[in-house]
């Protein structure tokens, strides 16, 4: 059902703005916006003491609403609902994933605690570095990678013996 052009959209429902940004309606989601984001706000405002992340809170909720609502998902009627559901979710999120996060200055708990893990990787490297040019070099067993004047290769010659 989409929305007359003499009712205006300043009293249409949730249900026609639905509606309407479902066709692609900037307008109904414009009007949409304006009509639920105080009270998002003040949903997201309850999950987190920090004013710039409750306002990212509610822009990332209207997006996702947005989105599926245009993607003919989300909800037909009783969108504030949905959406502080969306926000309420979001925050959750959110915190869950901060409360994950430790800040420390101290490193020693990151530490491995091997002294010698550098000489180890070097070696290790140097091993798979080995075996990888024994697998494509025909004398492996030769230095043919070795200094420019090897003569292991007939190309390795001296850049004064080229001209």
């Amino acid at each position: 059902m989409a929305i007359d052009s003499e009712l205006g959209t300043s009293g249409a429902s949730d249900a026609q703005l639905i509606e309407g940004l479902r066709f692609g309606s900037g307008e109904h989601q414009e009007l949409l916006y304006r009509r639920h984001r105080q009270v998002a706000l003040a949903v997201a405002y309850r999950h987190t003491d920090n004013p710039s992340e409750a306002e990212d809170i509610v822009s990332e909720s209207f997006l996702r609403v947005f989105s599926l609502i245009r993607r003919g998902q989300g909800p037909t009627e009783f969108f504030r609902a949905y959406l502080l559901t969306a926000v309420s979710r979001e925050a959750f999120a959110r915190n869950r994933a901060a409360s994950r996060q430790l800040p420390t200055d101290d490193l020693s708990q990151f530490e491995d605690g091997q002294d010698n893990a550098d000489e180890v990787m070097q070696r290790a490297e140097s091993k798979s570095l080995r075996s990888a040019l024994s697998r494509c070099c025909p004398n492996a067993g030769r230095r043919c990678c070795g200094t420019p004047r090897s003569m292991s290769w007939p190309h390795a010659r001296s850049p004064r013996s080229w001209a």
